[in-house]
C-alpha cells in the first residue's frame, strides 16, 4: 500500500544524482529479488518525474540569469554560462528555494532484505540518503 512520503527536492536530487549516478540509480542496476526490483523501478519512475520537474525550473532560471551570448557563440553551441557576481548569486538563491521545497510522493517505502539480496553493497552515505524511501532489513 502506498504512503505519502514528504521529501525535499534537494533529497530527490541527491537520491538520483546529477553528473554521476546517485544511490537510487546505482541500486536500480543491481540484480535484486524480483519483488524488490519491481518496487524499486516504480520508485525510480516517480523520482525521475520529480527530477524532470526540478530541471524544468532550473532551466528557466539559467535562461533568466545566463550571460549574453554572441551569435557566433550560439552557432558554435558553446555552453551557457552564468558568471560570478550578481546574476550567479541570484540564480543560486532562487535554485536553493526550489531545492528547499518539500514534495509529497505517493510511494511505498521499500524493504530490502539483506538475506534475500546478498549482493547489495551500500555505503553508510548511501544508506543515509536512501533512508526516506528504503528500509534495510538485516534478517
Amino acid at each position: 500500500m502506498a504512503e505519502n512520503i514528504k521529501i525535499t527536492n534537494a533529497k530527490i536530487f541527491g537520491l538520483w544524482g546529477l553528473d554521476i549516478p546517485g544511490p537510487l540509480q546505482r541500486i536500480l542496476t543491481l540484480d535484486l529479488e524480483i519483488k524488490t526490483s519491481y518496487w524499486l523501478s516504480k520508485l525510480g519512475v516517480k523520482i525521475e518525474k520529480e527530477i524532470k520537474l526540478i530541471n524544468i525550473q532550473r532551466s528557466k532560471l539559467i535562461e533568466k540569469y545566463k550571460d549574453e551570448q554572441t551569435p557566433e557563440q550560439i552557432e558554435a553551441k558553446e555552453l551557457t554560462k552564468i558568471s560570478p557576481g550578481k546574476n550567479l548569486d541570484e540564480f543560486n538563491k532562487q535554485f536553493l528555494k526550489i531545492l528547499d521545497m518539500e514534495t509529497t510522493l505517493d510511494i511505498k517505502k521499500i524493504d530490502i532484505s539483506l538475506k534475500d539480496n546478498k549482493d547489495v553493497k551500500l555505503s553508510a552515505a548511501d544508506i543515509m540518503m536512501l533512508d526516506d524511501v528504503i528500509n534495510i532489513i538485516e534478517d
